[in-house]
């Protein structure tokens, strides 16, 4: 039930990199089940604490990954994004204008999520991907695979995983009925 903060040490570093200057540039990807309370809140309380900046990323599903045209990198571009990730990304936007938090948004179209996020944090230049994850187990994750696995598996920078399903037990239970 809490974060975790993945630090990577390679054979040649077994020391993991701590940031000296903390983050400066947080990538945070959001999809339809991004969860209102869940790494939102401690990207936005990392972001406040260090002066970072920022993006969130939608990757929309597509046959053949695309480069983001200068449209899909403007703040507004939402054409064929679900409702409730245009709710959860302006949710978002207006608190970190009222923390003073510099919030970017790209949309982006790629048929792997994993590698989409992966080549945006480069792109980006961004020194911590935070995401949720759904904690699946079993046959639904060799099934439907983990995107967060992936990343956590090939991402060069520290990784700030929330699993969602303990906010969505929380939230069950926390409901009057």
């Amino acid at each position: 039930p809490v974060a975790i903060l993945l630090l990577r040490a390679t054979e040649d570093d077994p020391q993991p990199p701590v940031p000296s200057t903390g983050f400066r540039h947080i990538l945070m990807p959001i999809d339809q089940k991004t969860h209102p309370s869940g790494v939102g809140g401690m990207v936005l309380t990392l972001a406040r604490h260090f002066g970072a900046r920022v993006t969130l990323l939608h990757v929309r599903i597509s046959a053949a990954p695309s480069p983001p045209s200068e449209s899909e990198r403007g703040v507004r571009q939402y054409e064929s994004v679900p409702t409730e990730v245009v709710a959860a990304i302006e949710a978002s936007q207006q608190r970190a204008a009222e923390l003073g938090i510099s919030m970017g948004v790209h949309v982006v179209s790629h048929d792997h999520p994993a590698t989409a996020i992966l080549e945006q944090a480069a792109h980006l230049q961004c020194d911590l991907i935070a995401m949720e994850t759904r904690c699946r187990t079993g046959f639904a994750r060799w099934v439907s695979g983990s995107t967060a696995d992936r990343i956590l598996r090939n991402a060069t920078i520290p990784v700030l995983l929330h699993c969602s399903r303990h906010l969505e037990t929380k939230s069950s239970a926390d409901s009057p009925g």
